[in-house]
């Protein structure tokens, strides 16, 4: 065996907070540079997926031509206290790109595939809710109304973001890996939750 002493991690990317799914990290210093160059050249393909909230008929009139793409350039807007936000800005920033597709829409909601091309802090959050459809249980960029709590009767206990696949050549020996992360019990749950008020709802309508 080793000692405590002896183990040796090294985190290259991060999730945010309440992110669930997929992360990447080293056990050995000789693999720090390779993984370090799958990030900065962006060869790491990186694949979540969301529920957001469809904040008004004209977005989603909006994002009915999908899959969809989002290029812009992002840059904090907040330069103070640990809740940095970002947002796009017109001048400076750092370039980011988004290809998104609805995996199934749930009423007001839609279950999306975000493909990232980049990997800029917050940067999908940013790309929906800029578009009008923030990230059900996000605090910083969403609405009070989808916010931690309830929404349209549903439980959301955080945000509705979670890294579903990795994959990425190998540092050493460059063969490919691919890593998959199943939805976590409480992204599932919502989906259900979704479907039973949408059901309900047309059965309603059907009287």
């Amino acid at each position: 065996g080793c000692s405590l002493t002896e183990v040796y991690l090294g985190l290259h990317h991060r999730l945010d907070r309440d992110t669930s799914g997929v992360i990447l990290f080293t056990k050995t210093q000789r693999a720090n540079p390779g993984v370090a160059a799958l990030f900065s050249r962006h060869l790491a393909v990186k694949t979540y997926q969301a529920l957001a909230s469809v904040q008004s008929p004209v977005h989603s009139m909006g994002i009915s031509k999908e899959p969809w793409t989002v290029k812009n350039y992002l840059g904090r807007l907040q330069s103070s206290g640990k809740k940095a936000k970002y947002g796009s800005v017109r001048s400076g920033g750092d370039f980011a790109h988004t290809d998104f597709k609805i995996i199934k829409r749930l009423g007001g909601v839609i279950w999306v595939e975000a493909l990232l091309h980049t990997g800029r802090t917050h940067q999908i959050r940013v790309h929906l809710s800029e578009g009008g459809t923030p990230i059900l249980g996000d605090l910083l960029y969403g609405e009070a109304t989808q916010s931690v709590g309830r929404y349209q009767n549903i439980s959301i206990p955080r945000l509705m973001l979670h890294a579903a696949h990795l994959t990425f050549p190998h540092p050493i020996h460059q063969n490919k890996i691919s890593v998959e992360s199943s939805l976590p019990g409480d992204f599932s749950e919502c989906v259900i939750e979704l479907q039973r008020g949408l059901q309900n709802r047309e059965s309603r309508e059907r009287k």
